[in-house]
């Protein structure tokens, strides 16, 4: 186990990825839970020679049972019980295992806050391939303060300014539009209150980001 100074997933994951002998690298997070053949099946292209790395589209709701995690789905844009649909592309920019080699030769992560896992694919040349069967659970932010800090996370990132205007996008009169229209196509109405604590947490994200723009971790 490495203890590093707290400076976000992709120094963590740089720094493992050159601690590790393994072949095969596997990215887990603390709000996921796997099915005991998750790793094996998760693997299975990538030993078959099959493709470079790969990722699973079945990820499903951990914590239904939560208001808040129902609405987070909501406001991401996720079905309800899972973060993808079942019928999800079979290729995808974000790894959830890959072969080392190809990991650190194109430098691993780059260090951009949130958004992360979608920068090795452009250097690679080629994104993951699904790898059936792979089931695992996620956790969505079970309180308001985690939705308002998952929020604040994204506005420290670098992908929020590739948006040509990233304060009118989190703007509240658009959120609250977004969510009323969401309510009435049948979503949970804790997606309202969920999207005005959230975009709350971008906006002041963005104001950190442009005071100190080296720090982009939660």
């Amino acid at each position: 186990m490495l203890r590093l100074p707290h400076r976000g997933p992709a120094a963590a994951r740089n720094a493992a990825a050159r601690a590790a002998s393994g072949e095969v690298l596997i990215f887990l997070d603390g709000d996921m839970v796997c099915e005991p053949e998750f790793v094996e099946r998760l693997i299975a292209p990538i030993v078959a020679g099959e493709a470079v790395g790969t990722f699973t589209r079945e990820i499903l709701l951990a914590n239904p049972e939560n208001r808040w995690a129902r609405a987070y789905a909501a406001l991401r844009w996720s079905p309800p019980d899972r973060l993808l649909p079942a019928d999800f592309p079979s290729r995808w920019a974000n790894f959830r295992a890959i072969r080392r080699d190809r990991f650190i030769a194109v430098g691993g992560y780059d260090d951009v806050g949130y958004g992360e896992d979608m920068t090795l694919a452009p250097k690679l040349g080629v994104d993951a391939l699904v790898a059936e069967g792979a089931v695992c659970s996620h956790h969505h932010p079970g309180s308001a303060r985690e939705v308002f800090e998952n929020g604040r996370w994204v506005g420290r990132g670098a992908a929020i300014r590739t948006l040509p205007h990233p304060w009118r996008v989190h703007a509240l009169p658009r959120v609250l539009r977004i969510a009323l229209r969401q309510i009435r196509e049948g979503r949970t109405p804790w997606v309202l209150p969920a999207r005005i604590v959230y975009h709350l947490g971008v906006w002041l994200g963005l104001a950190e980001s442009t005071l100190s723009p080296a720090r982009h971790w939660k």
